[in-house]
């Protein structure tokens, strides 16, 4: 899945939701946030591509919720579920310098490492 939850009660709630399927399939959470700085954020935003995909391309409202809103806490995430007894791998990329191919590259070779794929 992918999604951009914020640590408010409606990010806690749909993060809440995914681990569910997790559990109800008993495998391993992974999240991953990809990151990067304002300026490659608002440009990737106005990218054509994006037109008709039905993403975010408000720059207005990019700038809003990156002034008023924080991504979940991933450490905080994995010491709460792993608690609990759930299996949960969290990991953060800054991507502000990748390309999309060196982005998914990172991410792939994390995933090979930590869940040994």
């Amino acid at each position: 899945m992918t999604d951009c939850l914020s640590e408010t009660v409606e990010g806690r709630t749909q993060f809440e939701e995914y681990l569910g399927v997790a559990l109800a399939r008993g495998c391993t959470m992974v999240v991953c946030n990809l990151v990067c700085g304002e300026q490659e954020n608002k440009q990737r935003l106005g990218c054509e591509k994006r037109r008709g995909s039905g993403k975010l391309m408000d720059i207005t409202l990019l700038e809003r919720f990156r002034r008023e809103y924080r991504l979940l806490d991933l450490g905080r995430l994995q010491r709460e579920w792993r608690k609990v007894g759930v299996s949960i791998v969290c990991e953060e990329f800054e991507t502000t310098d990748l390309t999309a191919h060196e982005a998914v590259g990172r991410v792939w070779a994390f995933l090979v490492e930590r869940l040994q794929v």
